[in-house]
């Protein structure tokens, strides 16, 4: 039987913070659409083959991330403009919650990890 990936419901906001950590982190002022698409299935595939059991971790945290960004915003993460999006990341990267900031710091490492080897592979 061949292995399927789990789907996951968050493509539009692992697609979004993808983007954020482009813009952000990366310092690409206008990224191409097709390589941050590329990145974001990328992150979105090597989420889904986790375990059950850190994928369901990963889906908590992302609902957390939603509708802490509907309090503060009105809107979820996904739907903010950037300095909107800026505002909620620093609230949770300074948050006093550790397992906040350690959920930004792991999806920034998997999105850095997943950007960097794939270009390294295009070079």
């Amino acid at each position: 039987m061949p292995f399927r990936p789990a789907k996951i419901p968050f493509n539009q906001t692992i697609a979004a913070i993808t983007e954020y950590y482009f813009v952000r982190v990366i310092r690409e002022d206008t990224p191409s659409p097709a390589r941050m698409s590329e990145v974001a299935c990328s992150v979105q595939a090597w989420v889904s083959c986790m375990p059950a059991f850190l994928r369901i971790a990963f889906s908590i945290f992302l609902t957390i991330f939603e509708l802490y960004g509907i309090l503060i915003c009105g809107l979820p993460f996904r739907l903010q403009s950037l300095p909107q999006r800026d505002r909620q990341m620093s609230h949770w990267r300074n948050s006093p919650v550790k397992p906040l900031r350690e959920f930004l710091l792991f999806f920034r490492k998997t999105v850095m990890f997943v950007y960097y080897s794939q270009h390294a592979q295009a070079v």
